[in-house]
């Protein structure tokens, strides 16, 4: 967790209250949207899709002072650690005011720091930036949803995103069972995967990376019903029902698992 006006990542928190003050930090808003433009032929303006978003950059400008230049030195390098490079997203933790904690998956690609004057005195100036392919904002906290499907195989639950855009999810199946669906009833729309669980084993539906895998790691994807459509939490409420089509007894359930998100 971070505490008000702080970020933290990969282990390394900077802002209020650390040696690292922030003096600036963008990225935060509203994510860019993607727009395509197709000329409309002999006539005026154009065809836009503009549904999807771009990817975001976070910016974050701080001052670091040292007791001396090799106190400096030392808090540098420590801060070089949450900039160096990863091989996959890890979350940004922030918490701007008193309000609950958000997160941005994301990379690092820049940090840099000048040796100048203000150097010279035990000051260093320094702006580091991360990327985000996914460029949505989440709730820190994740929300999960128990859907017990021991008794007539088929379950319906409110489910709440309390942000302001659709965000992915991951579902996990329990068997014993046969052929296991997950529906949402307001866009009308659900992922069904047609295969045979026994009493111990799982499958994990990702709603992001588009994934189907059972609990020994197998792919699973090749049993995707062809009906299928993939989609993510709206904002708001929404109507879940998740469903096994036989062979289910008291251990079957679905776990729903996601966080709320922002555009």
């Amino acid at each position: 967790m971070v505490q008000a006006w702080q970020v933290s990542y990969n282990g390394i928190t900077v802002g209020a209250d650390t040696s690292y003050p922030l003096m600036y930090a963008s990225g935060f808003d509203t994510a860019d949207v993607r727009v395509d433009e197709q000329i409309r032929m002999a006539d005026h303006g154009a065809f836009l899709y503009s549904w999807w978003l771009g990817t975001r950059t976070v910016t974050l400008e701080g001052e670091t002072t040292g007791t001396s230049s090799s106190d400096l030195q030392a808090k540098m390098d420590i801060l070089r650690s949450m900039f160096v490079p990863q091989g996959q997203e890890l979350p940004l933790r922030f918490k701007w005011g008193n309000v609950t904690d958000r997160r941005i998956e994301c990379r690092p690609v820049r940090f840099t720091f000048a040796i100048d004057d203000m150097y010279n005195i035990g000051t260093a100036r320094w702006i580091g930036q991360f990327k985000a392919e996914d460029p949505r904002i989440y709730d820190d906290a994740l929300t999960t949803v128990t859907f017990p499907l021991g008794g007539d195989g088929t379950e319906t639950k409110s489910v709440s995103n309390t942000g302001t855009f659709y965000v992915p999810w991951t579902a996990v199946f329990s068997g014993p069972g046969n052929d296991f669906n997950i529906v949402d009833l307001v866009q009308n729309k659900n992922v069904k995967v047609n295969y045979a669980l026994s009493a111990g084993q799982t499958i994990t539906i990702n709603s992001r990376k588009k994934t189907i895998k059972r609990d020994n790691g197998v792919n699973l994807y090749q049993y995707l019903a062809n009906t299928s459509e993939w989609f993510e939490i709206s904002p708001l409420t929404n109507n879940i029902r998740c469903e096994i089509s036989a062979g289910w007894s008291g251990n079957s359930e679905c776990s729903l698992e996601f966080r709320s998100g922002w555009n």
